[in-house]
């Protein structure tokens, strides 16, 4: 959980909880920072971005690791739910790497 780590709680979205036990959660926040990044890219190719490009690539950058967090964790509650098709001892193995 690297990327929470570096993620001062004050930057976080109103409703963003890093230990939700809750695979639905971290599929919303996927959803979220995906959506959120794919419109930070649309400005930077923005011709009129001009002066706002550091500060527009600064929050894409920021998002990016909110993304990566939440694929991992994702990832770790998948592993963990007897009830998701791909849980199980293969999922576990794969996230110890």
């Amino acid at each position: 959980m690297i990327a929470n780590a570096i993620t001062p709680v004050s930057e976080l979205f109103e409703g963003e909880r890093p230990d939700t036990p809750y695979l639905t959660d971290a599929q919303l926040w996927i959803d979220v920072y995906s959506q959120l990044i794919d419109s930070l890219c649309l400005w930077l190719n923005d011709d009129t971005a001009g002066e706002r490009l550091p500060r527009i690539a600064h929050m894409a950058g920021r998002y990016r690791l909110r993304l990566d967090f939440w694929m991992h964790r994702g990832f770790e509650l998948r592993a963990l739910d007897t009830h998701h098709p791909r849980a199980g001892l293969d999922s576990l193995l794969r996230l110890m790497g």
